[in-house]
């Protein structure tokens, strides 16, 4: 949960690929780095479809912080490796509530039914 005129390189002190880069790569390798608990043929699948993600995307400041206006929680996977929990639990909480699953960084596909009970959880505990 990044502050306005931050990036999402910020915590990270920096970013990982070079300055003059457009396109950074998918991540090698990509199943175990983002699908690591997805079954093996919806991760092939998910991989299949990845594309380079345009640097920007990580280095443009935010030009605003919409958890700061309006209510909030944040998900940590506990086993993502594309963003550790460790960094999220660094990181000063921002959030009205924080909530863990036991998953890779992709819950959508690993445990859907777990994540869409999560939010609706969290739906109905920041609408009060």
């Amino acid at each position: 949960m990044l502050d306005k005129g931050e990036a999402l390189v910020t915590p990270l002190g920096g970013p990982w690929f070079p300055p003059e880069t457009g396109l950074v790569p998918v991540p090698e390798p990509a199943t175990d780095f983002l699908f690591a608990d997805v079954p093996a043929e919806l991760a092939a699948a998910a991989v299949a479809r990845l594309r380079p993600q345009s640097a920007l995307s990580f280095t443009e400041p935010l030009t605003r912080a919409s958890w700061q206006e309006l209510p909030s929680a944040f998900v940590v996977c506990d086993d993502d490796r594309a963003f550790p929990p460790l960094l999220a639990e660094t990181l000063p909480p921002k959030a009205d509530a924080v909530h863990h699953l036991p998953t890779s960084h992709s819950p959508f596909l690993s445990r859907p039914a777990e994540l869409a009970e999560l939010v609706g959880e969290i739906s109905l505990a920041l609408s009060h």
